[in-house]
């Protein structure tokens, strides 16, 4: 169970480099932005440091990173042992992530399509 979840973290943040690359105008931005998002997803993990010693509105931005809800079922289920009933708000968040490919996908099927980014 824990290793399904590990492997949907992985998809997951596989379409959130799709949704940047997608939007982004030019490649060095898509990676400033994925970088970015990565070394500040670490930062709100709530691993090290719990969630809720966090400021209120920290708490609210780190609810925008995978690693946050995809920590705060690992720490339930493999070191707590709380069984499933009780920690399905994480899932449904990091399924909520995952529909961010239907929006994505078509974008970047589209910039594909035209060869990339603009030569410069």
């Amino acid at each position: 169970n824990v290793v399904l979840i590990s492997f949907a973290l992985v998809v997951i943040y596989q379409i959130i480099g799709i949704a940047i690359v997608s939007f982004a105008p030019d490649f060095r931005l898509a990676l400033t932005v994925g970088s970015g998002f990565t070394a500040i997803a670490f930062s709100f993990a709530a691993y090290t440091f719990p969630m809720e010693g966090l400021p209120r509105s920290m708490q609210y931005l780190a609810q925008l990173f995978p690693y946050a809800h995809f920590m705060k079922y690992y720490v339930n289920r493999a070191i707590k042992g709380i069984p499933m009933e009780m920690t399905w708000q994480p899932l449904l968040a990091l399924l909520l992530f995952g529909l961010l490919l239907i929006v994505a996908y078509p974008m970047f099927v589209k910039k594909i399509k035209s060869g990339g980014y603009e030569k410069i």
